[in-house]
């Protein structure tokens, strides 16, 4: 029992030293917040604001959205605040509604900036999700307040009336919205009662293509992840923005967990992460495009390479850290990397034919490797980060002109002649 005593006192100042709930004052109210910080958080690191719905609570926010677990692994912060009540005193999120008159944009923006100085949290990577009124709420975020929040994530939420009406964000945003097709609470197709300033926007795919617009997105592809998910990628947008769209089949008004990515082949948590930590990516460093092909599975009758490997023995992780020398592997960017979700049911011209090893190096010492990164090859000789849709990030470097080298396990490696130019 002493035993037992001391190992539970050793616990808990950590578990209260990772996630606390605090207290903020904002125009002269107190306003709660759980706070959620991994241990070793690194300086810098990006912070996501997870909004529940309404009626909800920060508590049960944080555990229905699992994103603790999510935050452990990625290393970021995780906020969960809690709403206010309502005229009738329903705790919610005032994304424009005539049932309020709580200044929560005011509250959420000095919240983040408070934040970003006290715990040193990057600027540049604050974003905002949320549940239903929370995903209501980031919209409001996004089209009010894009310096602070630089992109967004809706489950099954959307726009106000008012929100939609008035949106005229100062910059464009990434927005990331995951619907589900039966839900009757907030219904895709926007037909929402108008009562309270809750509906009056458009359907969901409307939605979103108003904000693949904004962002100048130039291409969509349609990625099967799961029997009953065709998730919707608009990318190529300004600033290498994109917008998400994922509708669910047979689902209701509920954030996809955990519990449920057997049958709906996602966990929210992981995806929102996912469409962040690309953004995040992008503010510091460069963009590789780039084309190569493999000669042994060409076939000069349609352009493009076979893809065998995938639909039989292409590996789920990445192999080749497990081959590089000390030195180089402290260079690879992304070690042990898995395929994203859905990756191998993506066919055609997109399909993967193999893992490649891409290198930056030095533009005036050729030998001298900057950075690497696994990356998956398309059968279009096309090369993309492991998602197999966004294009390939070199965090952390700068503009400038470097050699590109790409490496294949069963190829000779290429080399560009000249160094080529990242702007």
């Amino acid at each position: 029992m002493k035993k037992l005593l001391l190992s539970l006192l050793l616990v808990l100042p950590l578990l209260l030293e990772a996630q606390t709930t605090f207290t903020y004052n904002y125009a002269g109210t107190t306003r709660s917040y759980i706070l959620y910080m991994p241990a070793g958080l690194p300086a810098d690191a990006p912070l996501i604001f997870v909004l529940h719905g309404y009626t909800g609570t920060a508590t049960q926010m944080m555990t229905s959205s699992a994103f603790n677990t999510v935050a452990d692994a990625n290393n970021f912060a995780v906020v969960y605040p809690q709403g206010l009540g309502d005229f009738l005193g329903t705790p919610h999120w005032n994304a424009e509604l005539t049932i309020s008159s709580v200044d929560d944009v005011g509250f959420l923006t000095s919240l983040a900036q408070y934040l970003q100085i006290q715990h040193n949290l990057s600027e540049e990577c604050t974003y905002s999700c949320g549940m239903s009124n929370g995903g209501f709420m980031s919209y409001t975020l996004a089209c009010q307040r894009p310096d602070v929040f630089r992109a967004i994530a809706s489950v099954t939420g959307t726009m106000s009336g008012a929100t939609w009406n008035n949106c005229n964000p100062s910059t464009p945003v990434p927005v990331f919205q995951i619907v589900g097709l039966d839900d009757t609470t907030v219904p895709v197709d926007g037909s929402m009662t108008t009562f309270g300033g809750w509906g009056g926007a458009p359907d969901a795919v409307t939605v979103n293509n108003y904000w693949k617009t904004l962002n100048m997105c130039t291409t969509t592809t349609v990625t099967t992840l799961s029997p009953v998910l065709d998730a919707v990628y608009h990318t190529g947008g300004i600033n290498g923005n994109e917008v998400w769209f994922y509708p669910i089949e047979n689902w209701g008004h509920t954030w996809p967990g955990p519990s449920t990515q057997a049958t709906v082949g996602i966990n929210a948590a992981d995806e929102i992460w996912t469409f962040f930590s690309s953004h995040c990516a992008r503010q510091g460093g460069v963009v590789l495009s780039a084309k190569v092909i493999l000669q042994g599975c060409y076939d000069a009758g349609t352009g493009l390479m076979n893809d065998d490997l995938r639909t039989t023995v292409l590996a789920t992780s990445e192999p080749y850290s497990a081959t590089l020398l000390a030195g180089d592997l402290a260079l690879l960017q992304n070690p042990g990397v898995g395929l994203g979700t859905g990756v191998t049911l993506t066919t055609g011209a997109d399909a993967v034919v193999d893992w490649v090893l891409v290198e930056l190096r030095d533009p005036t010492t050729p030998t001298t490797i900057l950075a690497s990164r696994v990356a998956l090859l398309q059968r279009d000789g096309d090369v993309m980060d492991v998602d197999n849709i966004a294009p390939l990030l070199f965090n952390g470097i700068s503009a400038g002109n470097y050699h590109v080298v790409i490496k294949h396990r069963n190829h000779l490696g290429v080399m560009t002649q000249t160094p080529f130019s990242f702007n």
